[in-house]
């Protein structure tokens, strides 16, 4: 592709001095070789002035009128010429082209006037008897007798004017002959400088439309091929940058993709840039259409927009815990950094869900209560029968033995409680280690509700197994398994009231052992059923411990 402008800029600049040298050349030599034609037909004529003048002194000056025109009728046509004799006082005496009887006087033509005062005349003048332009040429003659006389040479310029045009066409042919050559020679030289050139400009074009696996192959010694060798440097230097930004940029994506955080980039207005899917996720929106939205309309959230204008304002980085809208609820910590650059660019939020370790801290917190609660009975037993017996119980045989075994009972329960929480800490801890191996289903529910039948009895509430199937096996710790099942038959004879029934079954279901154990007692509320398996988690704390 060639760049028409840049060619027709250097063809120019080529062709208008060569054209204008041209033209001024051919003005000049046209010019001199008109004056050069005009001076050898006047030398011509002067020399044939003379041999006429030497002709009228010697035979012409005596001869008739009439011998004299015919004289000179024959020299006009042997010379071509138009010859005049005149006198000294304008009259013709002879012409060799008209009758100089009817001649009118020539003492005003200023060739005459020239020949007489000077000795030469010369004029290039419109002849008003012949109706043509001539170059006439007059010389005096002294005749042997009488006074003298004017011989008058003549040529019609129309003769030098086809010789002259002639030459002028012979040579405006040649220089336009040259000239059309030497254009097209200077079009293909231009052409062939710029083609490179063209290709330059379309590979730059490409350049400039991000395809960079197109090579630039210039082969020139000169600056251009330097230029192309220049850029070819850049485009693979390009191409490199442009797989090693996009290498980065995936990893990025990958890294951004797999983080839990959530990871938004806003602009200057708020304009969400990018979102990675944990965002989406945690403020409950999609991410694949909220590019260029505003982020106050995507995540419908008063903090997020607050803090996204206050980082936006200042060069601090903001950090704000928040609940997240939406169907599934979330407790966020959001940070926000401002974008370095004057003015702002933009900012960067990352989100963490904080929602667990919030709900751990929670659960912490009412494990300490609970635990509290739990351990300050047997040890306010304690104290209180220790007190009695120090005040003098301790002297009294019949209830000294009693209280002391209430003591004993309770330090048991407390060393429970403590082992208990040791356990605790080391299944949180990750330090407990099971022992799976195959255990009797239906025995280790057996030795469980054996446990509790005395207790059953006590409240008179009727304890029974259903049984569906002797032979199930299930792989388990036997010894975490017992503490579970136990737990269970224990708080459904705690909440049990009074002539209620417990009931424990288990059956086989898919590839799993299914215990169940149900009672008719109080229930519990669904918001607590997930709950039912910690240790010391209490549903209402201002119940005592034998109503939950």
């Amino acid at each position: 592709m060639r760049p028409a402008r840049l060619f027709w800029k250097i063809l120019l600049t080529y062709a208008v001095p060569n054209i204008l040298v041209a033209v001024t050349f051919l003005v000049v030599v046209s010019t001199w070789q008109r004056a050069s034609a005009l001076r050898q037909v006047g030398e011509q004529l002067v020399d044939t002035a003379r041999v006429v003048a030497t002709l009228y002194r010697r035979d012409l000056a005596d001869r008739t009128d009439s011998e004299r025109q015919q004289e000179l009728r024959d020299l006009g046509k042997a010379t071509g010429l138009r010859i005049t004799i005149v006198a000294a006082d304008g009259r013709v005496l002879g012409d060799s082209a008209e009758d100089f009887r009817r001649m009118v006087n020539h003492s005003d033509r200023p060739e005459i006037q020239q020949a007489l005062a000077d000795g030469l005349g010369e004029s290039v003048r419109y002849s008003s008897t012949l109706g043509v332009s001539m170059y006439y040429v007059a010389i005096p003659v002294n005749a042997n007798v009488g006074a003298p006389v004017v011989v008058r040479v003549a040529s019609e310029l129309s003769a030098i004017h086809r010789e002259i045009h002639g030459a002028w066409w012979l040579l405006w042919s040649l220089a336009c002959a040259t000239g059309l050559l030497a254009i097209g020679l200077t079009y293909a030289m231009v052409g062939r400088l710029i083609k490179p050139m063209g290709e330059l400009t379309a590979a730059t074009r490409v350049l400039a439309g991000g395809d960079y696996n197109q090579p630039i192959d210039v082969h020139r010694d000169d600056e251009i091929g330097q230029l192309g060798g220049a850029l070819e440097h850049m485009r693979t230097d390009l191409l490199t940058r442009v797989r090693d930004l996009r290498e980065s940029r995936q990893q990025l994506a990958t890294v951004l993709g797999s983080m839990r955080e959530g990871v938004l980039a806003i602009d200057a207005r708020q304009r969400i840039m990018f979102a990675n899917e944990a965002s989406g996720e945690l403020l409950n929106v999609g991410v694949t259409d909220i590019t260029n939205r505003p982020i106050r309309e995507v995540t419908r959230s008063r903090e997020m927009h607050e803090t996204a204008q206050r980082v936006l304002a200042q060069e601090d980085s903001f950090e704000l815990e928040f609940e997240a809208p939406g169907a599934v609820r979330r407790r966020l910590m959001l940070r926000a950094t401002r974008l370095p650059g004057d003015p702002c660019p933009g900012a960067v939020i990352v989100l963490h869900d904080v929602s667990e370790v919030r709900r751990l801290e929670n659960l912490r917190q009412e494990l300490v209560a609970n635990v509290s609660h739990e351990l300050k009975t047997p040890l306010s037993s304690i104290k209180a029968y220790s007190e009695t017996l120090r005040l003098g119980a301790i002297n009294d045989p019949d209830h000294n033995l009693k209280f002391l075994a209430n003591i004993e009972e309770q330090a048991d329960r407390l060393h429970q409680l403590i082992q208990d929480l040791l356990q605790l800490a080391r299944v949180e801890s990750g330090q407990q280690a099971f022992e799976i191996t195959s255990v009797d289903v239906p025995d280790l529910v057996r030795v469980c509700v054996e446990q509790r039948m005395a207790e059953a009895a006590a409240k008179s509430i009727q304890l029974e197994i259903e049984a569906s199937d002797d032979n199930l096996l299930a792989l388990a710790d036997e010894e975490g398994l017992y503490t579970i099942i136990e737990n269970l038959i224990s708080n459904a004879i705690r909440y049990t009231p009074e002539n209620g029934e417990v009931r424990v079954s288990w059956r086989a279901e898919a590839d799993r052992a299914v215990i169940s154990v149900s009672d008719t007692g109080i229930g519990i509320a669904p918001k607590h059923q997930s709950r039912i398996f910690e240790r010391f988690y209490r549903v209402d704390k201002a119940r005592s411990r034998e109503l939950g």
